[in-house]
């Protein structure tokens, strides 16, 4: 019976493969969704995705098994500001998954919106003493924060000049908050309070070189939608450099972690390398990252290649377990299109998968008269609702062949998948039952076929 079936599972997936390669791939009008590995609109050559279902599997299985999903975007402006798609993509998550929580936020640009614009959750916000100091959010990054955190968005508390011992109130969502925070030498002491009681102090002076720390802080919330003030007082010593604050809650959900500031490129982003940089994405431990950086005014490949290939070859060793994809930006400007052209042709050489939101749109031009630009790069609510409606439907769609396909449930996407489904196929076993309607026919063995020839040709 195995042999036969291994016959038969060889003739279907020779089947199957052939007749893709004989299907036109379908060729999306400009400014409509495109399917997944689709050419872009007109006569280029260049691909909307590639790779994609090995790259979401972890995160959907995780989130589909109940369990608590993580999704970091390392980014410039565009994966930071307000109503942009980063904001959308979270609340489409959320709406099929639930919240495990607002994730990762650096101490500038953590002020959430309470009137209409979609940004950071309404309710998250903070105060500060003399002091205590945040740094700018986009531009070059201080030299401060060089190799000790990947935004290069960070605070300080500290004695001010008047004798001020520096103080931040942070008012966050969560049963549990997490402050990152730098062990340096000649770094203080302070102290981490809940709601005006102490929890905890830690003196952050060490020897030799900077350390990524943390400390967490259940806070006994008990729904999703309480808010406890987490404040975090110098007592002594030197400054104190504080990272970010990473909210979670419950067991179970979706969580994004922002990892972006304003104005940078990769060439800003190799500053943040070192090992606290390191260490702190290995406790994020995300299942997916997605890469979304321009050239930021180098106007040829070679720097902007070789600093992205510097770049991934660090955070593919700091984040080991993640899966990542690279993202081009819209076409808000022609030069972006060399850029889709690059990060294509560094996914297929790293393994990553690739996204390409330049075609979707025939220039700026095409932007503005849908309503979808705030000014001549920045996306309006519009904009930032459509990018985010495109790019989660490639991730699902992506996702859903993904899990059909494995159907052994080892993350390859091989021959062993098309025999275990024929076996269980032809013993009528419940998992074969593809479409979900009751029985196992014709329509679940299309179903699966069509499911493991679209993964298949997504990576080719």
């Amino acid at each position: 019976m195995r042999s036969t079936l291994q016959w038969l599972g060889t003739s279907v997936l020779g089947v199957a493969l052939s007749a893709q390669s004989l299907e036109a791939q379908p060729t999306p009008t400009p400014g409509a969704v495109g399917a997944a590995s689709a050419s872009r609109p007109g006569d280029s050559h260049r691909l909307l995705t590639w790779n994609l279902p090995s790259q979401v599997l972890p995160l959907f299985e995780t989130l589909e098994s109940g369990g608590k999903g993580d999704l970091a975007i390392i980014g410039d402006s565009i994966s930071f500001a307000e109503n942009s798609y980063n904001w959308f993509l979270k609340a489409l998550f959320e709406a099929d998954y639930g919240s495990g929580g607002e994730g990762f936020l650096s101490p500038s640009g953590m002020r959430g919106a309470c009137e209409g614009d979609v940004y950071v959750r309404c309710g998250v916000d903070m105060d500060n003493t003399q002091g205590a100091w945040a740094s700018l959010n986009s531009g070059p990054r201080h030299p401060r924060s060089y190799g000790l955190d990947v935004d290069g968005n960070y605070a300080i508390i500290q004695e001010s000049s008047t004798g001020i011992h520096g103080r931040y109130f942070l008012y966050l969502y969560g049963d549990e908050v997490t402050v990152h925070y730098i062990k340096e030498p000649g770094a203080g002491t302070f102290q981490v309070l809940l709601n005006k009681s102490t929890i905890t102090t830690i003196n952050a002076d060490i020897p030799g070189e900077p350390e990524h720390a943390s400390v967490t802080v259940p806070t006994g919330a008990e729904n999703p939608d309480e808010i406890n003030e987490i404040t975090l007082r110098h007592i002594s010593g030197g400054s104190v450099y504080l990272d970010g604050y990473q909210m979670s809650y419950g067991q179970s959900g979706f969580v994004y972690h922002r990892l972006a500031r304003g104005g940078a490129g990769p060439d800003d982003f190799l500053d943040c390398i070192g090992q606290p940089t390191s260490d702190f994405l290995g406790t994020l431990d995300a299942e997916l990252i997605l890469v979304m950086l321009d050239w930021a005014g180098l106007n040829n490949a070679e720097p902007y290649v070789t600093n992205m290939n510097t770049l991934l070859d660090f955070l593919e060793g700091a984040a080991p377990n993640s899966k990542f994809i690279l993202v081009s930006h819209h076409a808000f400007y022609e030069g972006i299109g060399q850029e889709a052209d690059w990060l294509y042709l560094l996914a297929r050489q790293r393994g990553h998968g690739y996204i390409n939101l330049f075609d979707l749109h025939a220039g700026s031009g095409e932007l503005g008269t849908l309503g979808f630009l705030e000014d001549e790069v920045h996306l309006t609510a519009a904009g930032g609702s459509w990018f985010a409606d495109y790019i989660y439907g490639v991730l699902t769609d992506a996702a859903a062949d993904a899990r059909t396909a494995d159907h052994n449930r080892d993350g390859v996407f091989d021959y062993q998948d098309l025999l275990a489904f024929l076996e269980g196929f032809v013993g009528a076993d419940a998992d074969t039952d593809v479409n979900a309607d009751g029985s196992n026919d014709s329509a679940d063995l299309t179903e699966f076929l069509d499911a493991f020839r679209r993964v298949q040709w997504a990576s080719r």
